[in-house]
């Protein structure tokens, strides 16, 4: 990890590992370093399998399948998500492709959501990915 943050040219401290499951509450990224190791493999020789190891919207047998379904919308996100409702952590990193063309990493985290909030969190996710693609949609607005 320490040789990506450098490769990368990010702080050591924008990734924090203590077990590498994935899963622990001492395991932290920023969303600049998710966006960082998405856009290196983007154009890395890996490209084509990296992204085809991620769900994509509205694909029935994906963690995206019910999320951005309308017609315009559909297959333009190919992401990753993350949940740890007892940490209130929601998180969508991935790629969005845009509708001029042009493909954009991004990376939303929501951490510090409430259970009974977590369809918000998904919600801003989702609006982020709308905008990124220039498609109208409104994001949530917090009760």
């Amino acid at each position: 990890m320490r040789e990506f943050t450098r490769a990368a040219r990010m702080p050591e401290a924008a990734i924090v590992t203590t077990d590498g499951c994935g899963l622990s509450p001492g395991n932290q990224a920023t969303p600049q370093a998710l966006s960082a190791l998405l856009e290196i493999m983007h154009r890395s020789a890996l490209r084509e399998v990296f992204a085809g190891s991620l769900a994509v919207n509205g694909d029935a047998e994906t963690t995206l399948r019910g999320r951005m379904t309308d017609k315009p919308m559909l297959g333009r996100i190919r992401a990753k998500t993350g949940t740890i409702k007892s940490n209130g952590i929601s998180a969508l990193s991935g790629y969005a492709e845009a509708t001029d063309g042009e493909t954009y990493a991004f990376s939303v985290c929501v951490n510090g959501a409430r259970p009974e909030r977590f369809a918000e969190a998904r919600a801003l996710e989702d609006a982020v990915c709308y905008a990124i693609v220039g498609l109208a949609r409104e994001a949530p607005r917090p009760r």
